[in-house]
This record gives structure tokens, sequence and C-alpha cells, in this order.
């Protein structure tokens, strides 16, 4: 039950902020920042927006396939693997957020 609910949770927050990133980022996103503080790589907004959605997709793929098959308990690294990376796709997006504010 307690998978359940973060799964719910963590599929909320990422398409938030998929919605959310549509909205406020420019065209052309900033994905890499030099030491000096200049943006020294750029991207188009629909691939900055997609590339983290597909990795917390594909952790919550993982993450739900091993919800459908609870009832094995035989190893429980693969029943938070799934979270880590969605929660990893998450954080991209976040950053993404931050440096083009």
């Amino acid at each position: 039950m307690k998978k359940n609910i973060i799964f719910i949770i963590i599929s909320f927050v990422v398409l938030s902020l998929v919605i959310v990133s549509w909205i406020i980022l420019p065209n052309e996103v900033a994905v890499q920042i030099c030491f000096d503080g200049e943006v020294s790589n750029t991207m188009p907004k629909a691939f900055a927006i997609i590339i983290p959605f597909l990795v917390s997709s594909f952790g919550l793929a993982l993450t739900y396939t091993d919800l459908l098959r609870d009832k094995e308990k035989d190893n429980k690294n693969n029943k938070t693997k799934g979270l880590v990376i969605s929660i990893i796709g998450i954080a991209i997006m976040i950053l993404t957020l931050v440096f083009n504010l």
C-alpha cells in the first residue's frame, strides 16, 4: 500500500513538472553551463522536457511492474530501483527549470 501511494505521488509530480516546464521554459533551453556561468550548450524545449520525462516514466514502469508482482519478495533492491530512477528524472527536470529561470 505504501508503494502505491508513493507511485501515485511521483506520477503526479512528474506530470506537473512536465506541464510547468512546457509553460515556463524558453524555446531554447540551456542544458550545460560553464564554470564562468555562460551557457555552453542548448537544446530545443521539447527535447529538454521529453528526455527527463522518459527517464521518470521508465522508473515508474519498473515500479509498476514491481507492484504487480509484489507477492515475490526475492530482492528488495529491485523494489526501490524504479523509484530511484524516477526521482533522478524529477531532479533533472527541476535542475533544468532552475538553470533556465
